[in-house]
């Protein structure tokens, strides 16, 4: 009940990947708990650990994944312990519990001559291809925004030699020299 209440909250809200992202890993949890409604207080660390287990073994996912799936489960812990104080005794996340830590990743960046291959790419003018790139150079010359950001921006968003935008994903506003 809980989890459907977490996944009507993110519809309303207009959260719709995050609501795609969080059904399928309650999903994924119901799945592992083979249908069964769980009371809060049954999860424990060692289920979690068997949560963890069970993804790696049926899903072939990684450590980033696994740990998106524990955050929903952490949120909705902390959406019943708002309701029940009673859980914070069971809660099992935290210092010599299961710990939520994401795993360093490697970014491997373009040199300035593949750069300059995509800046120079002979295409069909207006066609997708054509779009694509210029959505990508974009993105890539605004510090890697979001492609979401992008397709967002509006002309009343460059004054003054700046683009000036309020990211989608946690509406923190800024500015962006134009190179």
């Amino acid at each position: 009940a809980l989890a459907k209440q977490y996944l009507s909250n993110l519809e309303k809200s207009g959260k719709y990947n995050s609501l795609n992202a969080d059904r399928s890993r309650i999903k994924h949890f119901e799945e592992f708990l083979k249908g069964e409604d769980l009371p809060m207080k049954e999860i424990t660390v060692q289920l979690l650990e068997n949560f963890k287990a069970y993804l790696v073994k049926t899903r072939s996912i990684g450590e980033r994944t696994i740990m998106n799936h524990l955050i929903v489960i952490r949120t909705l812990y902390g959406m019943a312990m708002a309701e029940d104080q009673e859980l914070i005794k069971c809660y099992p996340f935290g210092q010599g519990k299961v710990r939520i830590k994401f795993p360093d990743s490697v970014k491997i960046g373009l040199t300035t001559s593949e750069v300059q291959l995509m800046e120079n790419a002979e295409l069909i003018s207006f066609s997708r291809m054509d779009h694509a790139r210029n959505i990508w150079l974009m993105a890539f010359y605004f510090a890697g925004m979001r492609v979401s950001d992008v397709l967002r921006l509006k002309w009343s968003d460059f004054q003054d030699e700046r683009l000036h935008y309020k990211m989608g994903k946690n509406e923190k506003a800024g500015s962006l020299k134009i190179p």
